[in-house]
């Protein structure tokens, strides 16, 4: 499970914010944070404290295309 953003209401709707992670990446030193799937969070959580993002995404339980591998 990844970060998750808040809901229209400001409820988490399952698992922990991105806010969260970042804390724990910071502490751990992660650089980079790699989302795989569908955004379900806003990636500035993690750009604006100096933590890197990218996107590589495909369809969750398949092999990711060639050209994400290469």
């Amino acid at each position: 499970m990844g970060p998750v953003d808040r809901d229209q209401r400001g409820t988490l709707r399952y698992g922990h914010s991105a806010s969260s992670y970042t804390k724990i990446f910071k502490h751990l030193n992660v650089s980079r944070v790699i989302r795989l799937n569908e955004p379900k969070y806003d990636k500035a959580a993690f750009t604006k404290n100096g933590i890197d993002h990218d996107e590589m995404i495909f369809i969750d339980g398949s092999a990711p295309p060639q050209g994400i591998v290469d």
